[in-house]
């Protein structure tokens, strides 16, 4: 897929199906957004975000946001949706770093917000930090 006009289009009608809460849309709008030339890494991170939320194929959603962490490192959007991604595979100490990421750039972070408010995510949080200090005295 090459840069039209309609991926912009097609990025727009994904931050919308994710606003309201559909994920499979999203991940089909975004997979063709990811899949343009050049990639647009806005795409690739909400692409890897849906991917995660769904449950499928989480290493390829590793990869399409560590693809857009690596083209934008400034953005905080795409490391909390990595950091979200680590989190779904387990990898506490790298989502930890991820989500911290995303907070310093941006402390309102939307996505790091979001995860915040889940139940868990407080406790989750405050037992990994615990759990790594531990393992690093």
């Amino acid at each position: 897929m090459t840069l039209t006009e309609t991926t912009p289009l097609a990025l727009r009608r994904a931050r919308l199906a994710l606003a309201m809460g559909k994920w499979r849309t999203a991940a089909g709008l975004l997979r063709a957004a990811a899949a343009a030339e050049p990639p647009l890494p806005e795409a690739l991170a909400l692409y890897g975000y849906c991917l995660a939320h769904l449950g499928d194929d989480l290493e390829p959603a590793r990869d399409a946001c560590a693809r857009a962490v690596a083209m934008e490192p400034h953005v905080a959007q795409h490391h909390a949706c990595l950091a979200t991604v680590y989190r779904r595979l387990g990898l506490e100490r790298l989502a930890l770093a991820s989500f911290d990421a995303a907070l310093r750039l941006d402390p309102a972070q939307e996505i790091a917000a979001r995860e915040g408010d889940r139940p868990n995510f407080a406790s989750w949080w405050t037992n990994v930090r615990t759990r790594l200090h531990r393992a690093d005295s």
